[in-house]
C-alpha cells in the first residue's frame, strides 16, 4: 500500500468517526426538541417516554390522589346549567366625605410642622425667612389610653369675720358631691367602667383586674365585685323599684314566657 492510499484510509476513518459522533449527537438533540415541545404544547393527560415508571419502582402518588389536581374535570356536572350571559359588574365608587363624616364629631388637634429656628435663614442670603401659608397635609385618629387620677375632695369651711369679734362662731363649710361608696375609693367613673367591661363588653374581673394594674393600681377582683353590687344596691335598685311599681301600675303586661332550657332541668 503507497503512502497516498495510507493517507486516504486515515481520511476515510477520521470521516467515519466524526459522521458517528454527529449522528449521536443529532439524535439527542431531536430528543430534547420532542420533550420540551411535548412540554410546552402537548396535553397534560398525555403520558410521554420520560414519564414511563422504572422497572420494580414504586409510585408516590396512585390514580386517585392524582384526581385530586383534576377535581374540576372529575366533580363536573354536565347536566348543570350555563351562563347565558355576563352579568354587568358594577363597580363601587369611592364616597366623597366618607372619612369627614367618620370624624365630625370628634375634638380636633392642630399639630403644626414649622422649621427649627436654626433653619428659618435664607441658605443664599442668610435672610430671616418669613411664614406664607400652610397646607393641610393628613389627618389621624390619635387613640389616647386610659390612665388614672386621684379627686381629693377638699371642702372649703367660710367664718363671719364680724361674728367672730364679738364673740359669735359663725363657720359655713361647702356642700360636698355624696361618695357612690362610702369609705371607699370608688367615684362614679371608675364604677361605671367596671359595669360597662363586665355586663357591655363581657370581660370577667380576673381580666379587669390584670387591666387595672396597667393602670397602675392592685385592684383585687373581690373588690371589684364588692363595688358593683354596693353600688348597685344604693343606686340602681331605686331605679329598679321604680320602674317596677309603674308597671304594676299598667292594665296589661306583655312578655315573652318561651320556655327555655337552663343547666339540667327535671
Amino acid at each position: 500500500m503507497t503512502e497516498l492510499e495510507q493517507m486516504l484510509m486515515k481520511k476515510l476513518e477520521l470521516a467515519d468517526e466524526q459522521n458517528k459522533q454527529l449522528t449521536e449527537q443529532l439524535a439527542l438533540l431531536t430528543e430534547q426538541v420532542q420533550l420540551l415541545t411535548q412540554k410546552l404544547f402537548g396535553r397534560s393527560s398525555e403520558k410521554s417516554k420520560t414519564n414511563t415508571p422504572v422497572e420494580n419502582q414504586l409510585s408516590l402518588f396512585t390514580d386517585a390522589d392524582l384526581n385530586i389536581f383534576n377535581e374540576a374535570e372529575v366533580s363536573q356536572d354536565k347536566k348543570a346549567s350555563e351562563i347565558s350571559h355576563l352579568q354587568e359588574i358594577k363597580v363601587k365608587k369611592r364616597t366623597v366625605g366618607q372619612k369627614e363624616k367618620l370624624i365630625k364629631n370628634l375634638p380636633i388637634i392642630n399639630v403644626n410642622c414649622m422649621l427649627h429656628e436654626d433653619e428659618c435663614h435664607c441658605e443664599w442670603c442668610n435672610t430671616e425667612l418669613k411664614i406664607i401659608g400652610k397646607e393641610e397635609v393628613r389627618q389621624e385618629i390619635e387613640f389616647i389610653p386610659a390612665h388614672l387620677k386621684v379627686r381629693k375632695i377638699m371642702r372649703y369651711a367660710y367664718e363671719c369675720p364680724t361674728c367672730k369679734k364679738d364673740g359669735a362662731d359663725n363657720i359655713v363649710k361647702a356642700v360636698t358631691p355624696a361618695p357612690v361608696i362610702p369609705r371607699s375609693l370608688a367615684s362614679a367613673s371608675s364604677v361605671a367602667w367596671l359595669m360597662h367591661q363586665k355586663f357591655e363588653l363581657s370581660v370577667p374581673f380576673y381580666r379587669q383586674e390584670k387591666e387595672w394594674e396597667n393602670y397602675g393600681i392592685a385592684l383585687s377582683r373581690a373588690t371589684m365585685a364588692n363595688w358593683v353590687i354596693k353600688a348597685s344596691n344604693q343606686w340602681l335598685k331605686p331605679i329598679f323599684d321604680l320602674l317596677h311599681q309603674q308597671l304594676l301600675y299598667s292594665r296589661a303586661i306583655h312578655v315573652d314566657e318561651t320556655t327555655m332550657q337552663v343547666l339540667k332541668e327535671r
